[in-house]
């Protein structure tokens, strides 16, 4: 089976590399200087020429605040490409991976306070959210065989992201402030991409059609960014990352005053998906410890 992998540079396009390396698919990784997604041409061109069974879209416009004021960027990566990958999956019956977001989710809370299921209304508060609603309802409501999987707070060893941006501020300032007030699950990217794993290597012919439509897929449990920050700095620093460790001090999201919204609570329940897969929540606190052991021997 011939793999399609998009957005191969980002951290789960990354991860999803190592977790596909040894596996008996073919995995073609296209990197935006091999491809411009945003040009309907050469994806005609890429479908034509590698023939490909199954894509993977890993690639998306995540400059959440950015977006605020690059909205025709964001919209143009987040649902327009999408579209275009769902036709072009239906013209040559592949089946389509692709990746949303919980800041499709306002942050109201739920009843009972319980994470949001797959069936929860959607409302997103910035441009970022809006985007990735409108491109996983473009794949959704097309024909093409997919899995649109929504995912929260991603982290790993690769690219940038909240673990890797306290490290670095742990060892340049002190003290960091952190937002209390948002709640949600850090999800290690390497768990989601066991995820993609599963799918990929699924036996039709034992376990029938591969699993469609849309799905969540997060931590294990709900914190805030205050709380992963004092995981994080706790860990690091018992891993020898930190050269003193710094002050933490919480803050109100409004304190902040960042150009997006973001939803206070977003938290995301992954049931669905183990129930369909098998594949248990991302438990965060022992994938923290790997990727900072990670990290660390990456500085040796």
């Amino acid at each position: 089976m011939k793999v399609l992998l998009l957005g191969t540079a980002g951290q789960l396009g990354r991860c999803v590399q190592d977790a596909l390396r040894d596996g008996p698919a073919q995995l073609v990784p296209l990197t935006r200087h091999d491809l411009d997604l945003t040009d309907p041409a050469q994806l005609r061109a890429a479908f034509d020429q590698h023939r490909p069974d199954m894509v993977i879209n890993a690639a998306a416009y995540n400059a959440v605040d950015r977006a605020e004021t690059e909205a025709e960027s964001a919209h143009q990566v987040n649902a327009q490409v999408p579209a275009q990958l769902a036709q072009l999956c239906v013209s040559r019956d592949a089946y389509l991976i692709h990746f949303s977001t919980d800041y499709v989710f306002d942050g109201q809370p739920q009843m009972g306070g319980a994470p949001y299921t797959e069936q929860a209304l959607t409302h997103p508060l910035s441009v970022y959210g809006a985007s990735k609603l409108a491109g996983e309802q473009a794949v959704l409501t097309s024909a093409c065989r997919a899995s649109v999987i929504r995912t929260s707070w991603l982290f790993s060893e690769y690219g940038t992201n909240f673990v890797k941006t306290m490290l670095r501020l742990a060892n340049a300032v002190d003290p960091i402030q952190v937002v209390t007030d948002q709640r949600g699950c850090p999800t290690y990217a390497g768990d989601l991409a066991q995820v993609v794993k599963r799918l990929v290597a699924w036996d039709s012919s034992i376990a029938g059609p591969r699993p469609t439509g849309l799905f969540h897929y997060a931590g294990d449990t709900v914190i805030s960014w205050y709380d992963f920050a004092q995981a994080i700095v706790a860990s690091a620093d018992a891993h020898g990352l930190l050269r003193q460790r710094p002050t933490l001090v919480p803050i109100k999201a409004a304190e902040f005053q960042s150009p997006a919204l973001r939803p206070a609570y977003s938290a995301l329940d992954s049931s669905l998906l183990t129930q369909e897969l098998g594949v248990p929540a991302s438990d965060w606190q022992r994938a923290l410890l790997l990727v900072l052991a990670r990290l660390k021997a990456d500085r040796r």
